[in-house]
Protein backbone atom coordinates (compact mmCIF):
# COMPACT_ATOMS: atom_id res chain seq x y z
CA UNK A 1 0.00 0.00 0.00
CA UNK A 2 2.72 2.68 0.92
CA UNK A 3 4.92 1.87 -2.35
CA UNK A 4 1.66 2.28 -4.19
CA UNK A 5 0.93 5.58 -2.67
CA UNK A 6 4.23 6.76 -2.88
CA UNK A 7 4.43 6.03 -6.52
CA UNK A 8 2.04 8.76 -7.09
CA UNK A 9 4.08 11.41 -5.28
CA UNK A 10 5.92 14.19 -6.85
CA UNK A 11 9.67 13.31 -6.81
CA UNK A 12 10.32 16.34 -4.20
CA UNK A 13 7.81 14.43 -2.26
CA UNK A 14 9.80 10.71 -2.27
CA UNK A 15 12.68 12.70 -1.38
CA UNK A 16 10.56 13.41 1.47
CA UNK A 17 9.59 10.37 2.99
CA UNK A 18 13.26 8.95 2.54
CA UNK A 19 14.41 11.00 5.24
CA UNK A 20 12.65 8.66 8.12
CA UNK A 21 10.84 9.84 11.29
CA UNK A 22 8.13 12.83 10.71
CA UNK A 23 8.17 15.03 8.04
CA UNK A 24 6.51 18.31 8.74
CA UNK A 25 5.85 21.34 5.73
CA UNK A 26 6.79 24.62 6.66
CA UNK A 27 6.08 28.24 4.41
CA UNK A 28 8.20 31.11 4.66
CA UNK A 29 5.99 33.43 3.45
CA UNK A 30 7.58 37.20 2.43
CA UNK A 31 6.08 40.74 1.58
CA UNK A 32 8.07 42.27 -0.95
CA UNK A 33 9.46 45.63 -1.07
CA UNK A 34 6.77 48.17 -1.71
CA UNK A 35 9.24 50.96 -1.81
CA UNK A 36 12.52 51.14 -3.93
CA UNK A 37 15.57 50.58 -1.08
CA UNK A 38 17.88 53.44 0.58
CA UNK A 39 20.38 54.55 -1.06
CA UNK A 40 23.62 53.37 0.01
CA UNK A 41 25.98 56.06 0.45
CA UNK A 42 28.36 55.89 -2.50
CA UNK A 43 24.90 56.46 -4.85
CA UNK A 44 23.90 59.43 -3.20
CA UNK A 45 27.62 60.62 -3.44
CA UNK A 46 27.23 60.17 -7.43
CA UNK A 47 24.00 61.97 -7.25
CA UNK A 48 25.66 64.93 -5.65
CA UNK A 49 28.52 64.95 -7.82
CA UNK A 50 25.88 64.75 -11.18
CA UNK A 51 23.67 67.71 -9.65
CA UNK A 52 27.09 69.77 -8.70
CA UNK A 53 28.35 69.19 -12.53
CA UNK A 54 24.55 69.50 -14.20
CA UNK A 55 24.85 73.32 -11.68
CA UNK A 56 27.99 74.49 -13.39
CA UNK A 57 26.18 74.50 -17.25
CA UNK A 58 24.72 77.90 -18.29
CA UNK A 59 21.36 78.58 -17.33
CA UNK A 60 19.00 80.15 -19.75
CA UNK A 61 16.44 82.97 -18.51
CA UNK A 62 13.93 81.27 -17.15
CA UNK A 63 11.20 83.19 -20.23
CA UNK A 64 13.08 81.18 -22.68
CA UNK A 65 12.79 77.29 -21.03
CA UNK A 66 9.42 77.48 -18.81
CA UNK A 67 6.12 77.83 -19.83
CA UNK A 68 3.27 79.20 -18.31
CA UNK A 69 1.44 76.78 -16.24
CA UNK A 70 -2.22 77.41 -16.68
CA UNK A 71 -5.20 76.46 -14.02
CA UNK A 72 -5.69 72.94 -15.06
CA UNK A 73 -2.13 72.22 -15.05
CA UNK A 74 -1.48 74.12 -11.77
CA UNK A 75 -4.50 71.62 -10.09
CA UNK A 76 -2.97 68.66 -11.29
CA UNK A 77 0.55 69.42 -9.08
CA UNK A 78 -0.94 70.58 -6.30
CA UNK A 79 -2.87 67.83 -6.14
CA UNK A 80 0.30 65.59 -6.51
CA UNK A 81 1.94 68.01 -4.23
CA UNK A 82 -0.38 66.80 -1.65
CA UNK A 83 -0.04 63.42 -2.53
CA UNK A 84 3.15 62.97 -2.43
CA UNK A 85 3.53 64.49 1.20
CA UNK A 86 0.45 62.28 2.42
CA UNK A 87 1.82 59.27 1.35
CA UNK A 88 5.08 59.50 0.27
CA UNK A 89 7.02 58.53 3.02
CA UNK A 90 9.14 56.03 3.23
CA UNK A 91 7.46 54.60 7.20
CA UNK A 92 4.07 53.40 7.37
CA UNK A 93 1.64 53.23 9.88
CA UNK A 94 3.32 50.14 11.15
CA UNK A 95 6.40 51.84 11.30
CA UNK A 96 5.17 54.84 13.06
CA UNK A 97 3.20 52.96 16.04
CA UNK A 98 5.20 49.85 16.26
CA UNK A 99 2.89 47.40 15.47
CA UNK A 100 4.71 44.42 14.24
CA UNK A 101 1.57 42.53 13.22
CA UNK A 102 1.15 45.23 10.67
CA UNK A 103 2.18 44.89 6.59
CA UNK A 104 2.63 48.25 6.77
CA UNK A 105 6.22 48.56 7.76
CA UNK A 106 9.66 48.59 7.17
CA UNK A 107 8.31 49.61 3.20
CA UNK A 108 11.64 48.97 1.69
CA UNK A 109 12.85 46.01 2.92
CA UNK A 110 11.02 41.97 2.82
CA UNK A 111 9.26 40.71 5.80
CA UNK A 112 8.80 37.54 6.21
CA UNK A 113 5.57 36.32 8.79
CA UNK A 114 6.70 34.60 11.76
CA UNK A 115 4.85 32.73 13.89
CA UNK A 116 4.30 32.86 17.80
CA UNK A 117 2.31 29.41 19.19
CA UNK A 118 0.70 29.32 22.91
CA UNK A 119 3.77 27.75 24.31
CA UNK A 120 5.55 31.49 23.27
CA UNK A 121 7.74 29.62 20.83
CA UNK A 122 8.24 31.63 17.44
CA UNK A 123 8.85 30.11 14.10
CA UNK A 124 6.86 29.46 10.45
CA UNK A 125 3.26 28.49 9.62
CA UNK A 126 3.60 24.72 9.53
CA UNK A 127 2.08 21.14 9.63
CA UNK A 128 3.16 17.22 10.19
CA UNK A 129 2.81 15.97 6.61
CA UNK A 130 0.61 13.08 5.62
CA UNK A 131 1.89 11.30 2.52
CA UNK A 132 -0.54 10.50 0.12
CA UNK A 133 -1.64 14.22 0.14
CA UNK A 134 0.78 16.55 -1.97
CA UNK A 135 3.27 18.41 -0.77
CA UNK A 136 1.46 21.90 -2.39
CA UNK A 137 -1.87 20.69 -0.96
CA UNK A 138 -0.14 20.22 2.53
CA UNK A 139 0.85 23.37 2.68
CA UNK A 140 -1.66 25.29 1.29
CA UNK A 141 -3.65 23.49 4.57
CA UNK A 142 -0.70 24.53 6.92
CA UNK A 143 -1.13 27.87 5.97
CA UNK A 144 -4.88 28.21 5.83
CA UNK A 145 -4.72 26.38 9.86
CA UNK A 146 -2.43 28.46 11.09
CA UNK A 147 -2.87 31.83 9.65
CA UNK A 148 -6.36 31.47 8.79
CA UNK A 149 -8.87 31.56 5.66
CA UNK A 150 -8.39 35.33 4.26
CA UNK A 151 -4.61 35.37 3.48
CA UNK A 152 -3.32 34.77 0.26
CA UNK A 153 -0.17 33.31 -0.79
CA UNK A 154 1.72 31.99 -4.10
CA UNK A 155 4.01 29.13 -3.54
CA UNK A 156 7.76 30.27 -5.20
CA UNK A 157 8.57 26.40 -6.98
CA UNK A 158 8.20 23.05 -6.17
CA UNK A 159 11.01 22.63 -4.02
CA UNK A 160 12.20 23.44 -0.76
CA UNK A 161 14.38 26.30 0.34
CA UNK A 162 16.02 24.52 3.27
CA UNK A 163 15.57 21.16 5.45
CA UNK A 164 16.82 21.33 9.09
CA UNK A 165 16.27 17.87 11.12
CA UNK A 166 15.20 17.92 14.66
CA UNK A 167 17.77 17.90 17.46
CA UNK A 168 16.45 14.75 18.84
CA UNK A 169 16.17 12.71 15.81
CA UNK A 170 12.76 12.53 15.68
CA UNK A 171 12.18 13.75 12.41
CA UNK A 172 12.65 16.66 9.99
CA UNK A 173 11.02 19.97 8.29
CA UNK A 174 11.21 21.33 5.27
CA UNK A 175 10.62 25.36 4.06
CA UNK A 176 9.09 26.51 1.02
CA UNK A 177 9.38 29.83 0.46
CA UNK A 178 5.76 31.62 -0.49
CA UNK A 179 5.00 35.03 -1.78
CA UNK A 180 2.34 37.02 0.18
CA UNK A 181 -0.59 37.86 -2.73
CA UNK A 182 -3.37 39.55 -0.12
CA UNK A 183 -5.22 39.19 2.85
CA UNK A 184 -4.25 39.15 6.54
CA UNK A 185 -3.97 36.96 9.02
CA UNK A 186 -5.77 35.59 11.80
CA UNK A 187 -4.57 33.44 14.53
CA UNK A 188 -6.54 31.72 17.81
CA UNK A 189 -6.22 32.91 21.62
CA UNK A 190 -3.01 32.96 22.87
CA UNK A 191 -1.15 32.87 19.92
CA UNK A 192 0.70 35.63 17.64
CA UNK A 193 2.80 36.65 14.64
CA UNK A 194 4.78 39.41 13.44
CA UNK A 195 6.10 40.70 10.18
CA UNK A 196 9.31 41.06 10.77
CA UNK A 197 12.58 42.04 8.51
CA UNK A 198 15.55 39.19 7.86
CA UNK A 199 17.46 40.72 11.20
CA UNK A 200 14.28 40.94 13.13
CA UNK A 201 13.53 37.27 12.21
CA UNK A 202 16.63 35.73 13.01
CA UNK A 203 16.57 37.20 16.27
CA UNK A 204 13.38 35.54 17.58
CA UNK A 205 14.61 32.01 16.12
CA UNK A 206 15.81 30.22 19.42
CA UNK A 207 16.12 26.71 17.63
CA UNK A 208 19.62 25.41 17.47
CA UNK A 209 20.51 25.75 13.78
CA UNK A 210 17.53 27.84 12.73
CA UNK A 211 18.96 31.28 13.28
CA UNK A 212 21.51 30.48 10.17
CA UNK A 213 19.29 28.38 8.00
CA UNK A 214 16.50 31.73 8.14
CA UNK A 215 19.41 33.54 7.56
CA UNK A 216 20.41 31.85 4.07
CA UNK A 217 16.80 31.39 3.09
CA UNK A 218 15.90 34.83 3.25
CA UNK A 219 19.28 35.64 1.29
CA UNK A 220 18.26 33.48 -1.69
Amino acid sequence: MLRAATCRLSAAGRRLLSTGGRTHLAALIERSPQLTPDLEPHELDRIEAVAEAERGYKEYPAALTQAEEGPDRQRVRLRMEALLEREGGREGKGDLTGDERSLDRRLTQRVYLLMRTADGKWGFPQLEWTPPESVRDALAEAVRRTCGEELAVHQMGNAPAGHHACADGGGSTFYWRMLHVSGGVEVGDGCDYAWLTRGELTERLDEPGMRELAELMCNA
